[in-house]
Order: C-alpha cells, then structure tokens, then sequence
C-alpha cells in the first residue's frame, strides 16, 4: 500500500514538471548584416561569436583575415567579412595604412 502510494504521488509530480514557463531567449547583439563588408572588433568579441552573429564559421573569418590560433583580437581590430584576398589588389596591410593614414589627416577645427 506505501508503494502505491508513492508512485501516485511521483505520478501527480510529473505534469507539474512538463509546464511551458521557458526562459525568454534575448539577444543582447546585434546581427551583422550581410551587406557590411568589415567589423571593428569591440571589447569581449571573439572570432567564433563575430562569425555566429554575421552568418560566416569563425574558422572562414580567420582564413580570410590570416588569423592563426588561439586568433586573439585586439579592441580597434579590422575584421574583413569577406574574402578580401580575391579583391584585385587589396591587402589587409594597405586597408591598416589607409586607415592609419586618415586618422593622422584628420584635423580638428580651430575655435575662432
């Protein structure tokens, strides 16, 4: 009789345990959009996180940008999304001294 006491009350248990309460889900990024060609690394990206969120495998995003492993990043870092290598004469290092060029032709207005 205490058995079959017990399996009733572990039978009346398991509805309880089949509710459809989930956790919400939230994406707290943003989707890289197919049509953006480059991603600034920011702090706490990773490779496999920027390739998740922009639809690529990290390890394509590493060959197209010649990332080896562990593929450290750096904040400020210039992430191609596409196979920049089949672009007539581009190079990652010309995009790295055009943008280190534009940043030291940049002035400041002067306050008159």
């Amino acid at each position: 009789m205490r058995l079959v006491l017990i399996g009733l009350f572990f039978m009346m248990l398991l509805p309880a345990c089949g509710g459809r309460n989930y956790a919400p889900i939230r994406s707290y990024y943003r989707d890289i959009p197919k049509t953006q060609k480059f991603y600034i690394v920011h702090r706490g990206d990773t490779l496999y996180a920027i390739g998740y969120r922009s639809g690529y495998g990290y390890r394509t995003l590493a060959r197209w940008n010649d990332l080896k492993p562990p593929y450290r990043l750096e904040v400020g870092q210039i992430i191609a999304l596409y196979d920049a290598k089949k672009r007539a004469g581009f190079t990652y290092s010309n995009l790295k001294k055009t943008r280190n060029q534009s940043q030291k032709n940049h002035k400041t207005p002067q306050k008159t």
